[in-house]
């Protein structure tokens, strides 16, 4: 679709409030969801993606994007052996966290690495990151990057602070 120069002019929103964009045989066609009043903004929905995957393409860091998530490959430890167990089943990498909890890569190579709270540990060390990062913006210059990036960490924070309000780390 970014190829497409009218749909260039759209600009994302996640919500129910986008556009439909389908590829029909005559072209693509949009089609609004709600009806939309003259000199309205209309939307079409970038699709299902964290801030992170819409900043480094994008440009842009959605506001309340309810499929965002985090990839927590960066704070996941693991030995040698470990790693190469997990290559061995088919779980090494690519792990998520979102505002319900860790994916279910994530579940299975805390249960090869078989210790208590491991998982715990990595949302602290999230956390930990996060509001590192995020004071270190706060020493930028004002403008559009530091804003983009404030928010980006907030969010970031925000999610781990679901799970952990949501207790859904468990024993792993």
């Amino acid at each position: 679709m970014t190829l497409c120069p009218f749909i260039d002019y759209f600009n994302h929103s996640p919500s129910s409030r986008a556009c439909s964009v389908a590829l029909t045989p005559r072209g693509y066609t949009v089609t609004t969801t709600t009806d939309i009043a003259e000199g309205e903004e209309v939307f079409v929905t970038y699709g299902s993606h964290s801030g992170d995957f819409c900043l480094i393409e994008y440009g842009f860091v959605p506001e309340g994007n309810e499929r965002d998530y985090v990839q927590v490959d960066a704070w996941m430890e693991f030995t040698a052996e470990q790693e190469e167990r997990l290559q061995g089943m088919g779980y090494w990498g690519r792990y998520v966290l979102d505002r319900e909890g860790f994916c279910y890569r994530a579940q299975t190579a805390a249960r090869v690495v078989g210790e208590p709270g491991y998982l715990g540990r990595v949302l602290e060390r999230v956390r930990g990151e996060a509001g590192e990062r995020g004071a270190a913006v706060e020493m930028m210059e004002e403008g559009v990057v530091k804003e983009v990036l404030r928010t980006r960490w907030k969010q970031v924070k925000e999610i781990v602070d679901a799970v952990v309000e949501g207790g859904v780390v468990g024993d792993l």
